[in-house]
């Protein structure tokens, strides 16, 4: 009976732990906020960025490349083509 007794309460603790843990992440906790960037706007990067980028070779000669933008610079979207 005692075996019992403490398998229902090990259940009901760890249940309880659950319940608080998904009430704190719902909380605000783990959330991620996001921020909408109207298109066209510039953003400033606060943090250096990984970033996998496009990289002007000679007059329309773009190959794939990997570089770290650093904090402080501007990132704007693509004008497109002939722009």
């Amino acid at each position: 009976m005692r075996c019992y007794a403490t398998r229902r309460w090990t259940r009901k603790a760890i249940r309880h732990c659950a319940i608080a843990l998904l009430a704190a992440c719902a909380s605000g906790g783990c959330l991620t906020t996001t921020y909408y960037v109207p298109a066209g706007d510039p953003v400033k990067f606060r943090k250096p960025v990984k970033a996998h980028v496009w990289v002007e070779c000679e007059p329309g000669e773009w190959r794939a490349s990997k570089m770290v933008i650093p904090a402080g610079w501007y990132a704007l979207p693509d004008p497109g083509p002939g722009e």
